[in-house]
């Protein structure tokens, strides 16, 4: 069964943002996920959070899991860190 890692953000630093998008974003192709969505939300209802998102696809859980664990992944935090404040979920 699919796996979704739904993200929610707030760029707070362009330049970061720039370095860890590409560093997640190949950390991403290597354990065979896809960006299903990515871009400003549009809120339908409830209160409004953070002002954009992104909804990655894994082929399972466990293979998200792996990629967000992996030392490729792990290695963009710091600059995740300065660029986004972020929520991070996972779902099947």
């Amino acid at each position: 069964m699919s796996a979704y890692v739904v993200v929610e953000l707030i760029v707070k630093d362009e330049e970061a943002r720039k370095r860890y998008a590409s560093q997640a974003s190949k950390a991403v192709a290597k354990f065979g996920g896809t960006f299903v969505a990515r871009g400003d939300w549009q809120i339908l209802a409830g209160e409004a959070g953070h002002a954009a998102g992104a909804i990655l696809e894994f082929s399972d859980r466990e293979r998200a899991l792996e990629w967000y664990n992996s030392p490729e992944y792990q290695l963009s935090i710091a600059d995740r860190e300065k660029a986004l404040d972020c929520r991070f979920r996972l779902l099947e």
